[in-house]
């Protein structure tokens, strides 16, 4: 990341030459921008291509339930939409449910496969909008992110089993790890709580922790077989908050939000399958569901983590050799970009094509995609996606390193040196 004074010179000198770029050729405008900004290119984020602002209704397509590709017959959310019921956030207001050993809640997911981490920013509160209070009323009321290790379960009636809670043996049952907040294990709505659960096999382990406010912003990361949750207070410093050793866990994950609510009217009056097949609500069932949660998630931001050279090959889940700063200098915020990958035309890297795209696209102000120059899904083609452009100009997307070679810095240089020279050259009619 470059130093805050040296972006916003870089932007100034952007919003100062974006009204003559029109004007000038492209193969000078490229190495105008690349060597009056002055910026290091960045590492690009191949995982960019999942993320979602909530800000378009049609992007619900894009994730996938839990309950329909299980084939379960229960769709326990009452309400599931982006910017519908909250203006540009993915609402989930869950029936009676739980996430708990094989108590299977529920889940709006993408699969990622290899290193990621997935942030978000959460808003919980009840369902009264008028009680003055935002704090969910029962036990175990909360919402926020998980990775789930994928299940074969295509009829649950034949293909479901109930994990065998023994550690060490192999994968079975339910085998997850969240980190959500809400209401914990104190009925009455009286305060905030964080819960982290490590499940392996259906065994749960569960840890809760008071949290500040019900608007948080939650990371989850997996680098190898380490799984960290982290949390982050509006306007505060990020937060390690838990490591685990999850080396059971396989390439590929689910990764994405759960809610919950109301557990006192679940155990024990259903059993999981009953549980996890079923809406319970009243009517028809005649016990006095209490469900008392909305959460609304306003992002879902993926990025490829990767460790600093100096702790390859250190013990994350260890302190005493990668501290909480040291994860932060590579987590945290540097993994929670609303910025994609500049590379605007999907050819593996960012050059003075992406730059063209972007040029051809500028001055879009709503609807534009990532061909068209929106490097920041904020469906406007403006200098914050040129900005993106130029920081990662240069750059690879990991399939294409191994086809190509970065050029010579000779080599670059005589094409910033032609540019320049087209650019000094005297106007004639």
């Amino acid at each position: 990341m470059l130093p805050t004074s040296k972006l916003r010179s870089g932007r100034n000198f952007i919003r100062r030459a974006l009204s003559s770029t029109r004007r000038w050729p492209a193969f000078c405008v490229v190495p105008l921008v690349a060597v009056c900004v002055c910026v290091t290119p960045a590492r690009g984020n191949p995982l960019s291509v999942l993320n979602d602002e909530f800000e378009d209704s049609a992007t619900l397509s894009d994730w996938s339930r839990v309950n329909e590709v299980e084939g379960w017959n229960a769709d326990q959310l009452a309400i599931w939409d982006i910017d519908a019921t909250q203006p540009g956030r993915m609402v989930q207001q869950p029936y009676t449910t739980v996430w708990f050993e094989d108590y299977r809640g529920p889940m709006a997911y993408k699969e990622v496969t290899g290193n990621f981490s997935i942030t978000t920013m959460v808003n919980i509160t009840d369902r009264d909008p008028l009680d003055g209070n935002d704090v969910p009323v029962p036990r175990f009321s909360l919402g926020g992110l998980m990775i789930r290790r994928p299940r074969a379960i295509v009829n649950p009636a034949e293909d479901w089993a109930p994990g065998d809670q023994i550690l060490g043996n192999p994968a079975n049952g339910e085998n997850y790890v969240f980190l959500s907040v809400g209401q914990g294990n104190v009925a009455g709505g009286t305060s905030f709580q964080f819960e982290v659960k490590n499940t392996i096999n259906s065994n749960s382990s569960l840890a809760i922790t008071n949290a500040p406010s019900g608007v948080m912003a939650l990371q989850l990361v997996r680098i190898g077989d380490t799984v960290l949750t982290l949390y982050q207070e509006p306007g505060e410093d990020w937060v390690v908050h838990r490591r685990y050793n999850r080396a059971d866990l396989p390439e590929t994950l689910q990764v994405g939000m759960v809610t919950y609510t109301d557990w006192d009217r679940i155990h024990p009056n259903f059993t999981p399958f009953d549980h996890n097949s079923t809406v319970l609500t009243n009517p028809p069932l005649e016990i006095n569901f209490q469900p008392d949660l909305t959460a609304g998630f306003e992002y879902a931001r993926f990025f490829e983590p990767t460790v600093p050279a100096p702790l390859v090959g250190l013990d994350l889940l260890n302190p005493a050799q990668v501290s909480d700063t040291q994860l932060l200098s590579f987590l945290g915020d540097v993994a929670n970009q609303a910025v994609a990958d500049a590379d605007f035309d999907q050819d593996g890297d960012i050059d003075g094509s992406d730059f063209l795209r972007w040029q051809t696209g500028f001055g879009t102000l709503a609807g534009a995609s990532l061909a068209a120059g929106n490097a920041d899904f904020d469906g406007d083609v403006d200098q914050d996606d040129l900005l993106a452009w130029q920081q990662q100009f240069g750059n690879l997307s990991n399939e294409a390193v191994a086809a190509a070679s970065v050029p010579e810095p000779a080599t670059l240089s005589l094409l910033l040196l032609a540019g320049l020279f087209g650019l000094a050259r005297p106007r004639t009619r």
